[in-house]
């Protein structure tokens, strides 16, 4: 038997909700010389029980590995990692003259490789400095722990706001791209208003964190507490990551801490939804972008639906509404040498105006539901009376007028001049701003 590899770490593994079954590599001479590392989707770290039966092993002896069968699926969120440990003692003894076992002594000096690895797998995460150096103090630490963790957050919920964004209809596209510019934006380049990127603070921090490991982090773990600030830069300003996770990013108005104010440019959770600037003038809710702009809102939706608020939707939605569809009657009876009206509520006069006869049944080759335009005007015919048609309108109504004789139109086949009976006839008026 020999110890070949110098791998001693399996993962780390990311839950789905289904995967129960964790490979691993390297020998073991015990199923209880595995430990299974938990870490919950808040960052919380535990240990799996293998007396408890949390998980089970195969693999014993194999030169080449087995696996982990973890009890319960593995959730979203959750990471595995399995790591090789064994126990830092030696229980073997040999005796003066007695009998030599080769297979024995050559477990035992397996064993004490692998727990020279498990060692040197703790160490490489743990900080360690060049002799003559000056380790790095507690308050450094935690400081770019919190920096680390402000713009992981940031990171995220900008990820998230792409993500909502490029989902949502075309209409949002512009939002989708503004998203991604607050991930990712170059280093000391303003997305909006002297506003930076979640990529610009990581930058930042990774100024402090580059000269400690991110295993000393976690080795000594804690939580920052209390509000931390940026700068002061030129003037004494400040920028502000919040106790509460919030991002409070400075908008050059104010001039330090003791005057930050509600004005300032802001971007976290209202107790609703993600919002930018203060009162949240850009928001992002789920499959809904919205922008409001003072009485005036709009938000665009992944279903590619537009809804307009505020004053728009007085000024120019109701408008828009009227003037796409202006005003269509449904079919009005009409009597010779007689007056009609209908109501159009259109709230100003009609700029446009038509009239059609609707066939309701057949007559002179016509058949029900053909449609005939009229035109507001007398009508000459070789016989004697008055035929023809009038039509006008006001801010409030629509009006007709029919001839003495009534109205004529041609025979659909034969050509020739007809009257249009309204008992076989229908009117519709029609109106547009």
């Amino acid at each position: 038997m020999t110890v070949s590899s110098e791998v001693s770490v399996a993962g780390p593994f990311y839950g789905n909700g289904t995967t129960t079954t964790f490979p691993y590599s390297f020998k073991i001479l015990d199923a209880k010389h595995i430990r299974a590392v938990l870490i919950s989707a808040s960052g919380d770290v535990s240990d799996l029980s293998l007396d408890h039966g949390d998980y089970s092993v195969t693999g014993v002896g194999s030169e080449t590995g087995g696996d982990v069968i973890k009890a319960t699926p593995l959730l979203a969120g959750q990471t595995l990692t399995l790591v090789r440990r064994l126990p830092l003692t030696q229980e073997t003894s040999l005796e003066n003259q007695g009998a030599y076992y080769p297979e024995v002594v050559e477990r035992r000096l397996d064993q004490m490789v692998m727990q020279i690895q498990s060692v040197k797998e703790t160490t490489e995460r743990s900080l360690t400095v060049e002799p003559g150096q000056e380790k790095p103090s507690m308050t450094q630490i935690a400081a770019a722990q919190g920096y680390s963790q402000a713009a992981k957050t940031s990171r995220d919920e900008a990820a998230g706001l792409a993500s909502a964004a490029a989902g949502s209809a075309s209409n949002a596209s512009g939002y989708a791209v503004l998203a991604s510019r607050w991930a990712s934006e170059a280093e000391n380049v303003p997305v909006a208003g002297g506003l930076f990127s979640a990529f610009h603070w990581y930058r930042k921090a990774y100024a402090i964190y580059q000269t400690i490991t991110q295993g000393f982090l976690e080795k000594v773990g804690g939580i920052l507490t209390g509000d931390v600030l940026f700068g002061p830069g030129t003037g004494g300003k400040y920028s502000k990551l919040q106790a509460n996770g919030d991002v409070q990013l400075n908008r050059g108005d104010n001039t330090g801490y003791n005057t930050w104010n509600a004005a300032n440019a802001y971007f976290g959770w209202d107790g609703t939804r993600y919002v930018f600037g203060s009162g949240g003038p850009v928001r992002a809710f789920g499959p809904e972008i919205g922008v409001e702009f003072g009485g005036a809102s709009a938000s665009y939706y992944a279903n590619g639906n537009i809804r307009f608020g505020g004053d728009m939707a007085v000024e120019f939605g109701d408008y828009l509404q009227l003037l796409l569809r202006g005003f269509k009657s449904g079919n009005q009876p009409y009597v010779i040498n007689g007056l009609g009206s209908i109501g159009h509520g259109l709230g100003r006069k009609p700029s446009k105006l038509s009239a059609y006869l609707v066939c309701t049944a057949a007559i002179n080759n016509w058949n029900v539901g053909d449609e005939v335009e009229l035109a507001s005007t007398a009508q000459p015919w070789s016989g004697s009376g008055h035929y023809g048609f009038l039509l006008w309108a006001d801010a409030i109504n629509i009006y007709w007028k029919v001839a003495a004789q009534g109205i004529i139109i041609l025979d659909k086949s034969g050509g020739g001049n007809v009257l249009a009976p309204s008992a076989n006839w229908a009117l519709r008026v029609r109106g547009a701003l």
